[in-house]
């Protein structure tokens, strides 16, 4: 149809080919040249070979064409790189979050700017004399003055009510971030040489510290904007939902990981360590502190700060003790003992808590809850443990690539579902109850398991995520309570933490004979191991969201802000001190004891099967025949008789090192 204009005909098609810029004026030429195109390609009918290959011929020509023009046009300008609208937009958008950082929202100073000043109006009586008139123009100009000052500071203290309550609920992830990412730095500075050793958790608590210094100390939390405000938030923060939200993958993490085998072992030993071997540490420590603090704690205050540094957190050293080589059976007591007495920590914390809150119970009340608090909770834990692990094995399909997202994600929904059940609907230990359902999945799921390093990645990640979390606030915490302790408050830091390591040493060594005797073998357990449990008893997560708990609800106001904040600030202290040096230099003590030495009994059958295997490559070796296999057999036996040797000196050398190759 002639009168529809058709698009542009591409080069080469066409009487009008020749002179395209008169074939574009032209309708009529257009239409010529839309009917010689069709008839150049004949009848052709749609779907045909013919006709795909003369689109395909017309597309290429055209773009060849376009191509032409552009390039032999003059001024001709090269497309921009891409990276550099990337660059501009993300300065762009840099500029508007720094820019809306430190900025009121836009309705406050709508509003503020809309509102009118309140003027007064002369009399019209006060116009006619100018003496009057004067008077009544400077007592107008003192009204106007004095609305205008008050209503300004109304509208500012109605803008900052209504920035803290309702307009910033948001920011608060501005503090979460910062937390992440400061954490991603230090693990990545691992990669370096220098920072090998690097104690990650020890680097979050100081740097927390740092935080607060800065934004609280100095002042300089407005300067900051957003991320001043986010701080403010977190500082605030409901110890609950920190238990809730951190706790449960931590617990799970550790647990997950745990050599059940190993554990049915040393489960009595580590029962006896979580159970009374924490009522006994708390007792003492509390003793410790009511005759040495001179700030007339009560009693049940010095019992509930015991019941927290009771809580042992040993990963660091559990990982340390198995790159070192040291022997399995002492790194799952640490780490049993560990999970276990977390758990018993927390029930003695609550009893403790609430009878000082001002709830009273009797010696049977306490009986009762203590055992109906653990029983009920582990009953609970496996029968979750149970649940979940059926749904994983029948998730497993090797075929399906979503069924090792599936088994990480039940994996996930058993931790909380197991620390949400037994802490919000039953009232029992929901850290008890994580551990059971997560042993449970320990001893039976990895067989179901169909990534098991997709498994290990995620809990790493969730592991990581949870410290880094909680570290970095802990430290932000106990540095905004720095700022106004005083000076004989850390000279109580350092004698509260000798005497918590000074008594579990002491609990430790006394116990052995105890211990000896849970063991199923009767294995004692020497005093270099002991040495090791002890110095190894780091303070971490559960010990800081118990504090941190305590600093925020202050035993429903029955106890002072300054002491809520010391027990805070002694618990942080204690975690950062035990992360600081036992951490640190628990590989030099495990060196010096000689723990991660090869035990007597193994070293004598290894030398007995090196020897062994040594006389058979002799054997087979001294076989000398002209055939090629015999040739490769006798070369093969004397590479392998050169490996053995070698074998042989590093084990001679297992008696007297440490760590052997």
């Amino acid at each position: 149809r002639p009168e529809l204009s058709p698009p542009p005909s591409p080069v080469g098609w066409g009487p009008a080919a020749g002179n395209p810029a008169a074939a574009s004026e032209d309708p009529g030429a257009q239409g010529a040249m839309a009917a010689a195109a069709l008839g150049s390609r004949g009848s052709v009918l749609p779907g045909s070979p013919e006709f795909t290959r003369s689109r395909i011929v017309c597309s290429s020509d055209s773009s060849i064409g376009s191509r032409r023009g552009s390039s032999g046009s003059a001024g001709a300008r090269r497309p921009l790189p891409p990276w550099l609208g990337w660059a501009l937009a993300l300065c762009i958008l840099a500029y508007i979050v720094w820019d809306k950082a430190g900025r009121a929202p836009l309705s406050t100073a709508s509003s503020t700017s809309a509102t009118p000043s309140a003027t007064p109006t002369p009399s019209p009586a006060l116009l006619t004399d100018p003496l009057s008139d004067y008077v009544g123009r400077r007592a107008s100009e003192a009204a106007a003055a004095a609305a205008s000052t008050s209503a300004s500071a109304a509208m500012t203290a109605d803008d900052s009510h209504t920035a803290e309550e309702h307009s910033y609920d948001h920011e608060a992830i501005f503090f979460l971030v910062l937390a992440i990412i400061i954490g991603t730095i230090l693990l990545h500075l691992t990669f370096l040489k220098v920072f090998k050793s690097l104690q990650q958790t020890v680097v979050l608590f100081l740097l927390g510290c740092v935080c607060s210094w800065l934004l609280q100390g100095l002042g300089w939390r407005d300067s900051f904007g957003a991320v001043g405000r986010s701080y403010t938030m977190w500082m605030g923060i409901d110890p609950h939902l920190l238990l809730f939200t951190l706790l449960p993958p931590l617990l799970a993490g550790d647990a997950m990981s745990i050599d059940t085998h190993l554990a049915k072992r040393v489960a009595t030993q580590c029962l006896y360590l979580a159970g009374p071997g924490v009522v006994i540490n708390t007792a003492l420590t509390a003793a410790f502190l009511y005759y040495y603090l001179p700030y007339d704690w009560p009693l049940m205050l010095c019992l509930t700060l015991g019941a927290i540094l009771s809580a042992t957190d040993p990963v660091a050293v559990v990982a340390l003790l198995k790159d070192l080589g040291a022997s399995p059976t002492l790194t799952v007591q640490i780490q049993g003992e560990s999970l276990l007495n977390d758990g018993t920590s927390i029930v003695i914390f609550l009893i403790t808590y609430n009878m000082l809150k001002g709830e009273e119970y009797t010696a049977g009340d306490v009986v009762i809850f203590l055992v109906q608090t653990a029983v009920y909770a582990w009953l609970l834990g496996g029968l979750v443990g149970l649940l979940f692990f059926w749904w994983i094995k029948a998730a497993k399909n090797k075929l399906d690539h979503n069924s090792g997202l599936i088994q990480v994600a039940l994996t996930v929904v058993c931790a909380y579902t197991s620390f949400a059940l037994a802490e919000g609907i039953f009232h029992v230990s929901g850290v008890l109850s994580t551990v059971a359902a997560s042993l449970v999945l320990a001893h039976q799921m990895w067989p179901e398991v169909v990534s098991h390093e997709t498994m290990h990645t995620m809990w790493h990640m969730f592991e990581y995520l949870g410290n880094t979390i909680i570290f970095f606030l802990a430290g932000a915490l106990t540095g905004n309570i720095m700022v106004h302790t005083p000076l004989m408050d850390y000279l109580h830091l350092l004698s509260i933490y000798a005497a918590c390591v000074l008594l579990r040493m002491g609990l430790l060594l006394c116990s052995r004979p105890i211990l000896r005797w849970l063991h199923p073998e009767k294995q004692p357990v020497s005093v270099p191991e002991a040495l090791v449990m002890t110095w190894g008893g780091l303070r971490g997560a559960v010990g800081l969201a118990m504090a941190i708990q305590v600093s925020m609800d202050r035993a429903g106001d029955e106890l002072t802000q300054a002491d809520a904040d010391r027990v805070l600030f002694y618990v942080g202290g204690v975690a950062l001190l035990t992360l600081a040096l036992n951490a640190t230099t628990c590989p030099a003590l495990v060196s010096a004891l000689g723990v991660a030495k090869t035990p007597a009994v193994k070293l004598k059958l290894m030398r007995m099967l090196h020897k062994q295997l040594f006389e058979k490559v002799v054997e087979k070796g001294v076989i000398n025949g002209s055939t090629p296999e015999k040739e490769r057999m006798s070369d093969a036996c004397a590479a392998v008789s050169v490996m053995l040797k070698d074998v042989g000196r590093r084990l001679e050398g297992k008696a007297t090192c440490g760590r052997g190759g």
